[in-house]
């Protein structure tokens, strides 16, 4: 039997296809199994999975469904190994479901598929590269732009400080300026200050003179 999944419409001859097709997957056969309750059969996967799932009724005549009563029946087996089919990859090949696994293998319906499937996954990883490398230069593009920002806010920083500095400077020099005119001042006041007491020592020596 074949391991890949063929489907009714792969059948040479169709009036086939009820016979052959899984009530549960609607794929033929992969090693199929009878019911010995009702005589229906379905691939031994599918009837393993209906037991997983609790499922204890025929899905076509809801008979009893228990494991002990599959069975599998070898006139059904050579049946669906010696089925012709054709292939389901697209290329002309013809011939039975046992042989099947050995044409995929070389089938070039299948290698083109596979080379389509590459090129498509190579042609959306392009466009993921693409949008990826979009988003990362707007992001640049959004950086620089904070970063001329903050560059200009910097250097109108500097240019106040620079202002600032100025202005202090000019503070400094006016200070400095104001407080020579006042020592001079002082300067001046102290001779005036000195000039008056030598007239105050004069006039009371003078005084002095007169009242003696």
């Amino acid at each position: 039997m074949a391991s890949a999944t063929i489907l009714p419409e792969m059948l040479l001859d169709s009036s086939m296809a009820d016979r052959v097709t899984c009530p549960i997957c609607h794929a033929l056969y992969q090693k199929p199994k009878c019911n010995t309750e009702c005589g229906h059969y379905a691939c031994e996967k599918c009837w393993a999975q209906c037991l997983r799932a609790g499922i204890e009724k025929c899905p076509v005549c809801r008979a009893k469904l228990e494991e002990p009563r599959l069975k599998w029946n070898e006139a059904m087996e050579t049946l669906m190994s010696t089925l012709k089919i054709r292939c389901g990859e697209g290329c002309h090949w013809n011939g039975t479901v046992e042989n099947y696994d050995t044409h995929l293998r070389d089938c070039p319906g299948r290698r083109l598929q596979i080379a389509r499937s590459s090129l498509e996954g190579k042609d959306a990883e392009n466009k993921q590269l693409k949008r990826e490398k979009k988003v990362q230069e707007n992001a640049a593009k959004h950086l620089s732009e904070i970063l001329a920002d903050t560059l200009d806010n910097l250097a109108q920083q500097s240019a106040a400080v620079v202002s600032k500095d100025s202005r202090i400077k000019t503070l400094e020099a006016n200070l400095a300026a104001r407080s020579t005119q006042i020592k001079k001042k002082d300067e001046v006041l102290k001779e005036q200050r000195d000039a008056l007491a030598a007239r105050d020592k004069d006039v009371r020596r003078l005084r002095g003179m007169l009242s003696s």
